[in-house]
């Protein structure tokens, strides 16, 4: 069985979770359901690492790194609550280490904060947009940009990996008051900067 937070922040059972059962799969040794929670989430996994820094060969390294110390620490029986938060915290923290390996302080903060939302709409997208769409987008953007670096995360996190509030802050690693501190703050902020 597999705990799962709901909409509200709370812990609920969920016998029929997929992740849930992949991983139960795994911790049993099964190579093809090892191979399909790699598949299942890889493309998440590099487009959040990659919004972290721009370093393609980084994040797949990351990747690896990630899903093969799941692989080697499988059979410590440890119970994931929910799969797709689990992995984007780890591959966060291992994203990071890395870039601290490779920058210091000031590069890497830097980096992070320049280049995490640079990517949102690639070219292919914009040719589909009409003029004023496209005039709309640009504000947008220009509003997410001056938002903060946890603001950014946050937004990212809840609306374009739709993860709850209960599952950013383990993310995060902060509290559930401050997720919603970010996020209607920055809400806000958007708002203003985009109407006015």
């Amino acid at each position: 069985m597999v705990i799962e937070t709901n909409r509200s922040g709370t812990w609920s059972n969920s016998s029929n979770s997929k992740p849930g059962q992949i991983w139960s799969n795994i911790q049993l040794g099964n190579k093809d359901a090892f191979t399909q929670l790699y598949t299942l989430y890889y493309r998440q996994l590099f487009n959040y690492g990659f919004k972290m820094t721009l370093n393609e060969e980084l994040v797949k390294d990351c990747i690896q790194e990630l899903f093969l110390t799941m692989w080697n620490q499988r059979e410590m029986g440890s119970e994931i609550y929910c799969m797709k938060s689990y992995l984007i915290c780890s591959m966060r923290r291992i994203v990071l280490r890395q870039i601290k390996k490779q920058k210091n302080c000031y590069e890497r903060n830097r980096q992070y904060i320049d280049s995490f939302l640079d990517n949102l709409y690639g070219v292919e997208d914009l040719d589909e947009l009409d003029e004023v769409t496209y005039k709309r987008q640009q504000k947008l953007n220009k509003a997410i940009h001056s938002l903060s670096t946890r603001q950014k995360e946050a937004v990212y996190l809840k609306y374009y990996d739709g993860l709850t509030n209960s599952e950013i802050s383990y993310v995060m690693e902060i509290n559930l008051q401050s997720v919603y501190n970010h996020i209607s703050g920055a809400v806000r902020q958007l708002q203003g900067l985009v109407q006015g």
